[in-house]
């Protein structure tokens, strides 16, 4: 969707209010008192009320943007930067072009909808038929130094990442992967490997943190790295380009919210082809379960 298509659809706060309501009768209107399905529309309260119980539920009740003060309009504002944007935007942008005085609702906002392509990534996951055939194990450096001290820079702890790619894409001309998953390790063992390990693992680059894996290559099949001259390089490419991300966009994430930014990156990578990803995540955010991974 262009930019002036957008503004022109979502105009103003009232078209924004009767869109999600639209939405959110698609999707059904359940009551959190009585689990009914029957509602009425008060127009003068702008809620529904259950028929058997009369309790009310607003728009926001049980969705992505419960619990928040901010106009709809600026919500799906959000929504189509996160959406659109190639590659991803920084917080601090996304305060800036809405022009919001305090940074905490912002970060709020935009870690909501990460969490949204989070589950979806996740549904996608386990209910693709074509599944994850390899992973590959990588790290993604810190570029900040955390201080001084003897007159030395001491960089941050790293974090890893867990690549899983699914067989090439057969109905395509280019040689492009079909889908992938990040996962975000703490650090890499046997059990956080072997959680998801379906095949051979793969290191990418020979770190010395890497070493720490040598007792477990009894327990799990390691491999070389393939130079396939149809995958190997989009594999590089893909790890390469997100760790640009991640130094020139984002600077430094927190290793506790790394898992959103990987799937941030892998939500944009998976629907890189499809016409509308602004209408997937915002009709995954009006579901009542969209938070079960977790709060931010």
């Amino acid at each position: 969707m262009l930019l002036k298509e957008f503004y022109k659809k979502y105009c103003d706060e009232r078209t924004c209010k009767l869109h999600y309501k639209r939405l959110r009768e698609q999707n059904g209107i359940y009551c959190k008192r009585c689990s009914g399905t029957k509602h009425y529309w008060l127009k003068s309260k702008e809620q529904w009320q259950c028929k058997s119980c009369k309790f009310r539920t607003t728009l926001r009740s049980g969705t992505v943007m419960e619990s928040s003060n901010l106009p709809f309009h600026l919500w799906y504002q959000t929504f189509y930067l996160l959406t659109t944007t190639k590659k991803s935007i920084s917080t601090c942008e996304i305060q800036r072009k809405l022009g919001l005085k305090r940074y905490e609702p912002a970060w709020y906002m935009v870690h909501k909808i990460r969490r949204i392509m989070s589950k979806i990534n996740e549904i996608e996951q386990y209910s693709s038929d074509q599944p994850y055939d390899e992973l590959y194990l990588t790290r993604f450096n810190q570029p900040e130094k955390s201080g001084v001290q003897n007159n030395q820079f001491r960089r941050k702890k790293g974090h890893y990442g867990i690549l899983m790619t699914s067989c090439l894409n057969e109905r395509s001309k280019t040689n492009i992967l079909d889908k992938i998953r990040l996962l975000a390790v703490d650090q890499p063992n046997e059990y956080s490997i072997k959680k998801v390990s379906i095949g051979k693992v793969y290191q990418t680059e020979n770190y010395r943190n890497f070493k720490i894996l040598n007792p477990l290559e009894n327990n799990i099949n390691f491999g070389t790295f393939p130079k396939s001259p149809r995958k190997s390089p989009w594999i590089n490419t893909i790890i390469r380009n997100f760790k640009i991300i991640l130094r020139g966009i984002h600077h430094h994430i927190s290793p506790k919210l790394s898992q959103l930014y990987y799937d941030e990156y892998c939500f944009k990578y998976n629907h890189r082809h499809t016409s509308e990803p602004l209408k997937t995540v915002m009709r995954f955010g009006v579901l009542t379960y969209w938070y079960d991974c977790g709060q931010p």
